[in-house]
Parts: structure tokens; C-alpha cells; sequence
């Protein structure tokens, strides 16, 4: 159960990551646990990996930022040495992000983004995608915490209802397990950052497997970062906006 809601909130972030930087694919690729190389978590667009896929450790582009623990940019897929030009070729790929998932020393996978035109992504874009690779961090210990104490399991991922000021544990007639602070912290830091995590459009993929809490989110009327629900402006765009007056 937590590994499927694990993929359910890392398939909405490789959706809102393809759509918030008009990628033409995005994927989340996480560790696997005994085996070398990383496993497609999630994808999303034409141009990405399929879920199931290997990611190398010790290769390409994915492999070096691994290594490296920094994100990656290729601009033209054709002329770079790091990465693969026949995958890229059968995918359409021209542009690719690489973002490292990291969780204090632990690399835990790699978020990317894929274009199939050349020097695609900029500075706002790693931005956005930075953010993103943070969500997927919080998510995967969510699930690690769940499947390490099985009395946590219905409360560690699950979301809470967009009104829900706190966390707390779900009704239950049962006594709530007693949850450790740092888990409560955690969680928190996520539901707060799903938050920015935004639908504008009513042309974005079906998400009946999603969590209610991901759904129905928001975009800056300025620049088109993720947002809060309530607010029109993300909080650089607003300073800006003050300081015009």
C-alpha cells in the first residue's frame, strides 16, 4: 500500500514537472534496493522512458549526476558525449534535465526532463525541478517510515483534505499509533509543498488514482511557478509587484 501511493504522488509530480516547464517528457527514476541502477518510477509525455526502465549509476547523464549529487543540463542530445544519441534519437529527445533526488547523504533517484527540441530548458526550469525532486524526497521517506512501522501505514501517506489546517492522524475507532515528530514534520513539509504543486488546466491528465489532496491546484498569473491554493501570485513575482508601487 505504500509503495502504491508512493507511485501515485511520484506520477502526478512527473505530470505537473511536464507540464509546468512545457517538457515533452518527465520520469522519476528511484534506487533499487539490492541491485545496481536505478528503476522509471513514474513518466509522463511521449519523449520519456517508459515506468519499469533502467537507469544507469555508472553511465550517461543520469549516472554522473549520481556521482556528482548536481543537476545536469544537455542542450543538444546530438553533440554531447553524455549521453546516449541512439535512445535519444528513438525517443525524439533533443534537451535533457537531470535533477538528483537527494535525501541528506543518500541519493535516492534522479528526476529528468526531456524536450525534443534543442536547448529547451532554463534557469526556471531546474528551479521548478529542484522543488519537485525535494517533493519526491519527503515522499519516498513517507513510505520507507510507513513500511518500517505497519501500524503507520494508513496514516503516513495518505492525503488530508485541502480545508485541514494540521496534521493529524485519520478517524479510526482504534487508538491513533503514537507518531514520531520528526514523521509528523515530514508529512507536513509535504501536504504544505503539494500545495504549490499546480492544475490550471482542464486538459491535464486523468487523475482518478490520485490522492484527493493533489488535485485542483494553481499556477502564477506572472511566470507560471506553482502556487498555494488562494494565492494569484507565487512570492517572487508578488515583491515585484510591491515594488512597482
Amino acid at each position: 500500500m505504500a509503495q502504491r501511493d508512493l507511485d501515485a504522488a511520484l506520477q502526478l509530480l512527473a505530470q505537473r514537472a511536464e507540464y509546468i516547464t512545457q517538457a515533452d517528457g518527465a520520469a522519476i527514476a528511484l534506487q533499487r534496493d539490492g541491485h545496481d541502477g536505478m528503476i522509471c518510477r513514474a513518466s509522463a509525455g511521449a519523449n520519456a522512458p517508459e515506468v519499469g526502465a533502467l537507469f544507469s549509476n555508472d553511465s550517461g547523464l543520469s549516472g554522473e549526476s549520481v556521482r556528482t549529487r548536481q543537476p545536469l543540463r544537455c542542450g543538444d542530445a546530438e553533440g554531447d558525449s553524455r549521453v546516449n544519441r541512439e535512445i535519444c534519437r528513438q525517443l525524439g529527445i533533443a534537451s535533457v534535465v537531470v535533477m538528483p533526488v537527494v535525501n541528506d547523504d543518500q541519493v535516492l533517484g534522479v528526476f529528468e526532463l526531456f524536450s525534443g527540441k534543442p536547448h529547451a530548458f532554463g534557469d526556471r526550469d531546474l528551479a521548478a525541478l529542484q522543488r519537485l525532486s525535494e517533493l519526491v524526497a519527503t515522499a519516498v521517506k513517507l513510505a520507507r517510515a510507513a513500511e518500517a512501522s505497519p501500524e503507520l501505514l494508513e496514516w503516513a501517506l495518505p492525503m488530508a483534505p485541502a480545508a485541514e489546517p494540521a496534521v493529524t492522524a485519520p478517524p479510526s475507532t482504534t487508538p491513533a499509533p503514537a507518531i514520531p515528530a520528526a514523521l509528523r514534520e515530514q508529512k507536513k513539509k509535504l501536504w504544505s509543498a503539494l500545495d504549490v504543486v499546480t492544475k490550471v488546466t482542464n486538459q491535464a491528465p486523468d487523475q482518478s488514482h490520485v490522492p484527493p489532496m493533489l488535485r485542483n491546484l494553481r499556477k502564477c498569473e506572472a511566470c507560471g511557478f506553482p502556487i498555494s491554493p488562494g494565492r494569484t501570485l507565487c512570492v517572487e513575482c508578488e515583491e515585484k509587484k510591491w515594488r512597482r508601487r
